[in-house]
């Protein structure tokens, strides 16, 4: 049986059964590692919060509030109905769920750890997961980790699956030493998608670097802002610590902290420019135009396509194996190229 005290010497339980939420929430702010999410938006996988946002987060000089929405809701309501029902659940035939369930019939262990995890050979991050799993016909223990989704957010990814996900789950495998994680997606409260992820120490090889480079800033700035009195002296600093890589998939986040930021001001000031801050300026005007050129372009493109559809009184156009298009009151294309 895995348990919180089986643990090898290295890796140390923190019990979080007595904690209070706002307790936990805390107690997870004060800890100086990352966590499960923490670790695909370092490395540029969060699409909805960037890493420079993460930052200033760690370093407690942005909070932008606890937020909050109904999937993050739902999961945390249903997730110790999940568990329970994932007893029943066979991965390799999910046919069954309903009558193990009816039948009462467990095939798989399932627990739950009140607890953050660390292991001294991964300083850098913390785990706090949804539970352990023994699936039907394997011997060894993984880790089971949670998520709610509505279809549409589903459909962003190839497979149906957040790349955030899949390192969350592969950092908590390295962490806890197990040899394979289970994600089980709930889409739309009815729907199980079940992955099976086996535990990849060449990927993690891959990403390890890059969440220690992360996590080295945040421990230098720490350090470097520790002489400074007021967040806005630290703010005034802090852009020293950045990590050098913005990702593109996250510039929306990013743009949304930068106007964030931008409030703090508390007085207008004017400067002299350079030239490489005007050339800069030339190159987002030059973007911006072409931005405009290719929206025109697309909303005609759009247009037409629709007006194509209506002409043939469809409303789908299927494509074989290469897709389909649908135009009921808007616009969905799903091709495959």
């Amino acid at each position: 049986m895995w348990t919180n005290k089986s643990l090898p010497s290295h890796i140390t339980a923190v019990n979080t059964s007595q904690m209070t939420r706002k307790q936990w929430e805390e107690f997870r702010k004060s800890l100086n590692t990352l966590g499960g999410s923490d670790v695909g938006t370092c490395i540029g996988l969060n699409r909805w919060k960037s890493n420079i946002e993460l930052f200033y987060e760690k370093l407690g000089l942005y909070n932008k509030g606890d937020f909050d929405s109904v999937p993050m809701m739902m999961g945390r309501e249903l997730e110790s109905n999940i568990r329970s029902l994932f007893k029943y659940y066979n991965v390799e035939n999910p046919k069954e769920f309903l009558d193990n369930y009816r039948n009462k019939k467990e095939i798989n262990i399932v627990r739950q750890r009140h607890a953050t995890f660390f292991n001294e050979n991964i300083p850098e991050v913390h785990a706090n997961i949804d539970g352990i799993v023994r699936l039907q016909g394997r011997e060894d223990y993984g880790v089971l980790e949670i998520k709610y989704q509505s279809g549409q957010a589903v459909r962003l990814w190839e497979n149906g699956i957040n790349p955030s996900y899949l390192v969350q789950l592969t950092a908590y495998m390295q962490l806890l030493e197990l040899n394979y994680g289970v994600l089980c997606i709930i889409v739309d409260s009815n729907q199980w998608n079940v992955h099976v992820i086996e535990r990849n120490d060449n990927f993690w090889n891959k990403i390890y670097p890059q969440i220690q480079e992360f996590h080295e800033r945040i421990v230098e700035a720490k350090g470097g802002l520790s002489y400074l009195d007021t967040d806005d002296e630290k703010i005034n600093e802090a852009y020293i610590y950045e990590p050098e890589t913005l990702f593109k998939e996250q510039s929306k986040p990013y743009e949304s902290f930068l106007s964030d930021y931008a409030k703090r001001r508390e007085k207008e000031m004017v400067i002299e420019g350079d030239e490489i801050m005007y050339q800069m300026a030339l190159e987002v005007e030059r973007l911006n135009d072409i931005a405009k050129e290719a929206e025109s372009e697309a909303r005609d493109a759009k247009n037409r396509l629709k007006k194509a559809i209506l002409n043939m009184g469809a409303s789908v156009i299927n494509f074989g194996d290469k897709g389909s298009v649908t135009y009921r009151t808007q616009l969905r294309l799903n091709l495959k190229t």
